[in-house]
């Protein structure tokens, strides 16, 4: 691990403050924080570097909110400080500007009688310590069986639909917010395990209900969190803690597979876990396979790095060697996307995606549990159907 990989960490972990109870009380107030010690004498490149690291891993914002308490002695240079205050500013803002674009959206469906569930974002985002500073990228919504009377919806204000890349969801950018409008959770036409976590997430949606929180993340009503539907003032309908954590972590298991992963997932399954997502039942949703030594480590890993407390992820069966390998993976891809290759040669686009295909057999293997032929024919199979993924990046 890089001494950017370590401070990025330590200051993650204390951001976070999951282990704060126990340790009596927020980080920066206790008499000797180790991670003073560890940002001693950091220089201008190094803070740059641990900047970078953070905007690369969608947590900038998040981390900002503890860097703005360290003392002044240890903060970056102001240059550093000035640029970083910014971005986690833009996060701010982004995420207000989807409150907006997402309240109207809902607005709209249900004067048509459309009931809307937002999945990701603000159900994930309402079990951090501050739900506004949790990066987002677009937002996710289903609209149960009326998805394709909301494309027809959309499509009346003018909007252009994409759905080209997945039968998953239709994607369209609505006041400037990129929209998923999902017909399934997961792509459950690309293979059997990915209709099986289907099923297990609908049936996960039945008994468990859902949750209502404020558009920006917080609870609806007092409390932490758990306010059914109809009980709590305003707000979106979210999913419930245990759905959210089969979810994400099945979102971060085709990230990790993808070579796309970031702390940002991780983060995200600490978040639920620490939030009172059952660990016992995602590992009993999770599978005998692969899938679960995935959620595990991952599991393991918050633990270790991100301060979640032990007894929240009792049962799982802990891997080192797996859960090192996880963890290179995700500093490995530093969480860069690449966009470039948007504007290369189609040969270079394919021959990227061979190479990322190679090297990344056995995350399928562990994700999906099946060969790399079997995920071949899966992948021809989709190209056929819709040939715009195969040159997508």
């Amino acid at each position: 691990m890089t001494s950017t990989e370590k401070i990025t960490l330590a200051l993650l972990r204390d951001a976070l403050g999951f282990g704060c109870e126990k340790a009596g009380g927020p980080p920066h107030e206790m008499s000797h924080n180790p991670l003073h010690d560890l940002l001693r004498g950091m220089d201008g490149a190094q803070w740059r570097a641990v900047y970078r690291f953070t905007v690369e891993h969608f947590v900038t914002a998040i981390v900002f909110a503890r860097v703005s308490q360290l003392p002044k002695e240890l903060m970056p240079p102001r240059n550093v400080l000035i640029e970083w205050m910014v971005h986690a500013d833009k996060v701010a803002a982004d995420n207000r500007r989807f409150t907006a674009a997402t309240l109207d959206l809902v607005a709209l469906a249900a004067q048509r009688g459309i009931r809307s569930l937002i999945i990701k974002g603000v159900g994930v985002a309402a079990c951090y310590p501050d739900p506004a500073l949790r990066e987002q990228s677009d937002v996710d919504i289903y609209f149960y069986d009326r998805y394709a009377d909301v494309n027809e919806m959309v499509r009346g204000m003018g909007i252009e639909l994409d759905g080209k890349f997945s039968d998953k969801e239709c994607g369209f950018i609505y006041k400037g917010v990129i929209v998923e409008n999902h017909r399934t959770f997961l792509d459950a036409d690309r293979g059997r395990a990915e209709l099986r976590y289907e099923r297990t997430l609908c049936g996960l949606l039945d008994t468990g209900g859902v949750r209502r929180v404020a558009a920006g993340g917080r609870s609806a009503g007092e409390g932490s969190g758990e306010d059914r539907a109809g009980q709590g003032g305003g707000g979106v309908e979210v999913p419930n803690l245990d759905f959210c954590a089969l979810h994400v972590a099945r979102h971060a298991g085709s990230h990790f597979a993808g070579g796309e992963i970031t702390m940002r997932h991780l983060c995200d399954i600490a978040a639920l876990l620490h939030a009172g997502a059952e660990m016992g039942l995602l590992r009993r949703n999770a599978g005998e396979g692969g899938f679960r030594r995935f959620v595990d480590a991952m599991a393991g890993l918050c633990i270790d790095h991100l301060g979640l407390d032990p007894a929240l992820a009792a049962g799982i069966v802990r891997d080192n060697k797996l859960e090192n390998r996880i963890l290179a993976d995700i500093f490995s891809r530093n969480g860069r996307r690449d966009y470039d290759l948007g504007q290369r040669g189609r040969a270079v686009r394919m021959r990227f995606k061979l190479s990322r295909f190679c090297a990344g057999i056995w995350k399928y293997r562990l994700i999906y549990d099946e060969g790399p032929l079997v995920h071949v024919a899966r992948a021809v199979a989709l190209w056929l159907r819709k040939p715009a993924v195969i040159f997508k990046t």
